[in-house]
């Protein structure tokens, strides 16, 4: 069976149109993500199962579901590429043969920052951490899509869990604040 694709390229563009995967694998079923909350409900069940070197914090999912951010699309592009990252980083012992921003733009991801600055996390640090299994993580990577107000500016951060060998999600929704906002 050949893969549907939706035509109706006027609701392309301001709905991101993803293809659900059947159980037999064979992908035929066209979903339409609403919002951020949808986008990242669907990389955590795709890519977020039990063994899977992506995690999807809790956090990471309460803001997701409160985002009003306008391009759920292209949240779940970054979210199955940074997936994409998280296996060849844990299979690699924790290396991937380039720099970070190297690899992400490599992929097609422009939008990737290696730190946040020191000012930043000194003020308002407790935005940027999260925790998991009991372990303190400080979100300093991430991709900022667009710009702007919360609709169309939006912020995933990520920490490697170096022990465990996974990437935790840590943030994803509303640009956090920084020396500039």
């Amino acid at each position: 069976m050949k893969n549907k694709i939706n035509k109706r390229s006027n609701v392309r563009g301001k709905i991101g149109w993803v293809f659900a995967k059947m159980p037999s694998g064979v992908c035929d079923i066209a979903q339409t993500l609403q919002t951020v909350g949808d986008a990242f409900e669907q990389a955590r069940n795709e890519y977020g199962g039990l063994g899977s070197p992506l995690v999807f914090t809790e956090k990471a999912l309460r803001k997701a579901a409160d985002s009003p951010f306008k391009r759920p699309g292209e949240v779940l592009r970054h979210l199955k590429t940074l997936h994409r990252f998280a296996v060849l980083w844990a299979d690699g012992n924790r290396s991937i043969g380039m720099s970070w921003k190297a690899w992400f733009k490599q992929n097609g991801i422009n939008t990737y920052r290696p730190e946040v600055s020191q000012t930043s996390l000194g003020d308002y640090g407790n935005e940027y951490c999260c925790f998991y299994e009991g372990v303190r993580f400080v979100g300093e990577d991430h991709f900022t899509i667009g710009s702007g107000d919360a609709n169309t500016c939006l912020s995933i951060h990520f920490a490697p869990d170096l022990k465990r060998g996974k990437i935790l999600v840590t943030h994803c929704g509303r640009h956090l604040s920084n020396t500039q906002s």
